[in-house]
């Protein structure tokens, strides 16, 4: 089917809105088939400012349904783009005029060679994701899912992006790129550096089937006025505590004396060489318990909370929490023991 017969399909289905039986929006399609995505631009009503409330009429219905076909199209497109990309490089059909890929894409469609690359490397998510959902998912959402694709396959990014939908959807949360991202690194790092396949979905099931999400601050990040009775004490940093567990960085004040003496710091001879036993399991465990006992000991002190700070105090409870819950999934399943 040309693009004149499509686009024709289009308006003869848009002439079709004034008839008595047409109580339904124009079809929604997946990227299963792409080219029944094409609109127009004369399909698409003027956008115009109108005053309208109630339901909406026939009309307004099928105009709805064109416009997000249209808003659709953006999210396949991008894929679509990659894809096509990737088959014009690896079947070198850029040879009828280029001698390379790279000059290819940035003489003909003016953008960079690494940018095409990145193009082709998200289309098989991608792709996946639209098959799965049945419909296209967010860019960035696929891009944050690349580092478990690249690790343990495309099925594997889908199903822990379908189990994090479903319990975003189950809080009433909304799903984002950021949390998205925590989400994969947290299972990731529960999973560990030699994790196959079956181990990464048991991470990504227990860590789903936590009673809190590892992420970051709640929506409305609170102020950093301290809380008047733990004003003349505060509690020990805990710098990287949730979001790096390969080095615990020691507290700021007093930290580096206190950890030279609790031996948490990297042994002789193993700075900067990244390995994997630069920092001593046994250290770096008694550090934590150091610093779980300071926490304990802080919440065993008589405390009272200003009215007016209420919602702050809520605040970082509810972020606390968070943090040490996940840290105590991570220490559960980390190779700290061995």
């Amino acid at each position: 089917m040309s693009n004149h017969d499509r686009a024709a399909a289009l308006r003869a289905r848009r002439d079709q809105r004034n008839a008595p039986d047409n109580l339904q929006p124009a079809a929604q399609h997946t990227s299963e088939r792409p080219a029944d995505l094409v609109v127009t631009s004369d399909m698409i009503p003027a956008p115009v400012q109108v005053e309208a409330t109630g339901d909406l009429s026939h009309n307004e219905i099928h105009d709805l349904a064109v416009c997000e076909n249209a808003v659709e199209n953006l999210t396949t497109a991008t894929w679509l783009a990659g894809k096509a990309l990737q088959a014009i490089c690896n079947r070198k059909l850029y040879r009828r005029t280029h001698t390379t890929f790279g000059a290819y894409v940035e003489e003909r469609w003016e953008i960079s060679e690494r940018a095409a690359y990145q193009m082709m490397e998200e289309w098989p998510l991608a792709e996946r994701l639209a098959q799965s959902l049945g419909k296209p998912a967010t860019a960035s959402h696929t891009r944050a899912l690349l580092p478990v694709a690249t690790r343990f396959g495309l099925a594997a990014a889908a199903g822990l992006y379908q189990q994090l939908r479903a319990r975003a959807a189950n809080e009433n949360l909304r799903l984002t790129a950021t949390i998205t991202t925590q989400v994969v690194k947290a299972v990731l790092k529960t999973a560990g550096r030699q994790a196959g396949e079956t181990q990464f979905k048991e991470a990504a099931q227990q860590l789903m089937a936590a009673q809190v999400l590892p992420l970051a601050a709640p929506n409305a990040a609170p102020t950093h006025r301290a809380l008047p009775a733990l004003a003349h004490s505060p509690a020990p940093a805990l710098q990287n505590f949730a979001d790096n567990h390969s080095q615990v960085t020691p507290p700021d004040t007093g930290a580096n004396e206190a950890g030279t003496q609790n031996g948490a710091g990297p042994k002789p001879g193993s700075e900067g060489t990244g390995s994997k036993g630069a920092y001593d399991a046994v250290d770096v465990l008694r550090s934590i318990l150091n610093r779980v006992i300071a926490i304990e000991e802080d919440l065993a002190k008589d405390v009272r909370v200003d009215p007016a700070n209420h919602k702050e105090a809520d605040c970082l409870r509810q972020d606390i929490v968070q943090r040490l819950t996940f840290a105590t999934l991570s220490l559960q399943m980390s190779d700290l023991h061995s």
